[in-house]
């Protein structure tokens, strides 16, 4: 009995997952804006985000 259960939710999840995937809002919008800045640019291979520096200039170190 458990088992046909636990068959029967993976199947729906998955039916699910695909119909709400197959929707026009979702397939529009391309892979890339679906993620944090962070996780697109590890997509993309580079290991840092760009971020800007709001620290203060000081003459007396050398950055």
């Amino acid at each position: 009995m458990p088992t046909s259960f636990y068959r029967f939710f993976l199947l729906l999840v998955f039916v699910m997952s695909t119909a709400i995937v197959s929707t026009p809002e979702a397939t529009a919008k391309p892979i890339g804006s679906r993620f944090l800045p962070s996780v697109r640019a590890k997509i993309k291979g580079h290991n840092r985000l760009h971020r800007p520096v709001y620290r203060t200039y000081k003459s007396h170190r050398a950055y």
